[in-house]
């Protein structure tokens, strides 16, 4: 699916900037926290992103999680780069289902 595969370029494009910041000899803060949230969007990339709904609701799953809690405390928002991911898979997914005209149940 193109929009699947949409999503994964956004949340891998996001893992290789972490990782590059985390390997670079340049002292960059917070590189255990960078770790976390490396790991974060690699359990979206599990995730099936079939509708906005199930997605957000499963990110909502996701953040609760004992290992996330101490990256997000209670929201995304304690993480920019990373909720401009989330966000950006959201709007796709939200315009996506925008266009999808459902299809009746033509058996009697």
């Amino acid at each position: 699916m193109l929009i699947e595969k949409k999503c994964k370029s956004i949340i891998n494009k996001q893992i290789n900037q972490l990782q590059k910041e985390i390997n670079s000899c340049w002292p960059y803060p917070n590189k255990d926290l960078k770790r976390t949230k490396i790991e974060f969007l690699q359990g979206l990339l599990k995730l099936e992103i079939n509708d906005f709904t199930s997605f957000s609701q499963e990110v909502e799953k996701l953040i609760k999680t004992p290992r996330f809690t101490r990256v997000f405390a209670k929201t995304l928002a304690d993480s920019s780069r990373t909720e401009d991911v989330v966000r950006q898979i959201e709007t796709i997914l939200r315009t996506r289902n925008r266009y999808l005209i459902p299809i009746p149940n033509l058996t009697p």
